[in-house]
């Protein structure tokens, strides 16, 4: 497994720096892209790692939708949710010996009934995390900013959804976060 390590390592860290730099998923979690770059490079990089692993990850690959005659896009969710549970799914065969790559995602091995549901779980968290990092970069110092903050720290406890919607009860409840705080200041 050694060797494997070595060959799956740099395809590892590449698909990791793709989602870094992926685009958000918008205020209402349905943006769109038609810079076709964005799945033709994740695609042609799952290509490498199936020939490196000698596995098939093409469940992985995301593929553009023609718009009429004029061009292709794909959705952003789909690809964040795809490149996370890839990353995701090679920390867990791969790296579940190493600390893991997201913020938060616990570095316990993955078992396979499990994978499909940590994978959105993780990528819940990443996206939640960069909604999080937005808001406290545009916030004025105040409970709003301080509830965020918290939040985020707390992000590493969370083992499920009921575990995050329990944090953001409690935080909410100690910072004076209502309903509709917390709907303006977690929505996309």
């Amino acid at each position: 497994m050694n060797d494997e390590k070595k060959k799956i390592r740099p395809v590892y860290s590449e698909l990791q720096g793709y989602l870094n730099q992926a685009p958000g998923v918008g205020e209402h979690g349905s943006s769109t892209t038609r810079d076709e770059t964005l799945w033709k490079q994740l695609n042609s990089t799952i290509d490498e790692l199936n020939v490196v692993s000698d596995l098939n990850f093409d469940k992985f690959k995301v593929t553009g939708i023609k718009n009429g005659q004029s061009y292709y896009y794909i959705n952003v969710s789909e690809y964040r949710t795809k490149l996370g549970g890839l990353i995701t799914r090679l920390h867990g065969t791969y790296f579940s010996d190493e600390p893991a790559p997201f913020y938060g995602m616990p570095s316990t091995t993955i078992t396979v009934s499990n994978q499909q549901e940590q994978s959105q779980h993780q990528t819940m968290l990443v996206e939640l995390h960069s909604v999080i990092d937005k808001k406290l970069a545009s916030l004025p110092e105040g409970k709003e900013k301080s509830f965020l903050g918290s939040l985020k720290e707390g992000l590493g406890t969370v083992k499920d959804f009921a575990s995050l919607m329990m944090l953001i009860s409690t935080l909410g409840q100690k910072y004076g976060i209502g309903m509709e705080q917390l709907a303006s200041l977690l929505g996309h």
